[in-house]
């Protein structure tokens, strides 16, 4: 972490406050699995939100989250714009929440969020590990009505539900 700090976001954009970017990329980690809200996760931050975006899209270019981007059709209306927020490595995700092991994880309050971030990236690495753009999306109208993983390969639509529950 500290060398990724240090060494790494230096490269990509101008951190003036390492711990500031600590607190950020701590905030970030506790939305994996969710839409982004720039404004909250800037509060959270104590930034502002045009810095929680370009950090975001930072953390994005390192390969540190994936943004899922919101499925779109003409025929499908109403769906939010925003888009889904994963970190790659669900290690790295519990380790900046502190959960100190995996049974308390499983047990928590973030155990759905993480079940999703992790099934999402398997998902988005086997399309990456063939050479192949990963076609995916997730679809959320205004009602909360959500498809978590929407899979568009070769013209043909898969929606996907990820859920946990005991």
């Amino acid at each position: 972490m500290q060398t990724f700090l240090q060494r790494d976001v230096r490269a990509l954009t101008q951190v003036n406050d390492e711990l500031q970017f600590y607190r950020f990329l701590c905030a970030a980690a506790s939305y994996t699995g969710s839409m982004v809200n720039y404004a909250a996760l800037a509060k959270e931050a104590e930034i502002t939100a045009p810095t929680a975006k370009q950090w975001l899209k930072v953390l994005a270019a390192a390969g540190l989250v994936y943004l899922l981007e919101p499925f779109m059709h003409p025929n499908l209306k109403y769906g939010v714009k925003a888009p889904k927020v994963y970190f790659t490595d669900t290690g790295l995700a519990a380790y900046l929440l502190r959960w100190s092991n995996a049974e308390i994880l499983e047990a928590g309050a973030m155990s759905s969020s993480f079940l999703e971030t992790w099934a999402v990236m398997e998902i988005y690495k086997s399309f990456s590990n063939c050479g192949q753009i990963p076609p995916l999306g997730y679809y959320r109208d205004f009602n909360s009505r959500e498809v978590e993983l929407v899979l568009n390969v070769d013209g043909s639509i898969h929606p996907l539900a990820i859920r946990k529950s005991s």
